[in-house]
């Protein structure tokens, strides 16, 4: 994987995180976990569209890990800090004006909210590892030695 541009090494994490979250949320779904819990979420019933959105836009999300910021977080945890933004996305535009299950999705409960911040953040901290373990060079300060 190294010698793919950067640029598509981070597309390609993203993709392989979002698809690894994918199967784990279907997982969830399929297995009873989200009806035993009470949480009122599944996966649609037209898989390929399901899982053609979550694959292509995380992908390209995962690109801000390029960013020069926050240089002396690890790549994960610079990922924690990425996943929040499909979480945003999602609690203040789609489950209140798409969905119309309210800011934060409440109106279906707390679970709904945890979630789907939980996934967002699965996702974000997966892209980074997923990096990390494929060899991607982590901008992290910390292994320097101070001056």
């Amino acid at each position: 994987m190294s010698r793919l541009p950067p640029f598509l090494q981070v597309i390609l994490a993203g993709i392989l995180a979002s698809l690894l979250t994918s199967l784990i949320f279907l997982g969830f779904d399929l297995g009873g976990v989200f009806h035993g819990l009470g949480i009122p979420i599944r996966a649609e019933d037209d898989l390929i569209r399901w899982f053609g959105v979550r694959l292509i836009f995380p992908g390209f999300l995962a690109l801000l890990l390029l960013l020069p910021v926050l240089t002396d977080w690890r790549l994960w945890q610079r990922g924690l800090l990425i996943g929040l933004i499909p979480a945003a996305e999602l609690f203040l535009y789609r489950y209140p004006f798409d969905k119309k299950i309210g800011f934060f999705g409440l109106d279906l409960g707390l679970s709904v909210t945890l979630s789907a911040l939980f996934f967002s953040l699965l996702w974000g901290a997966m892209t980074g590892w997923l990096l990390h373990k494929l060899g991607f060079p982590d901008l992290s300060m910390e292994d320097e030695p101070e001056i």
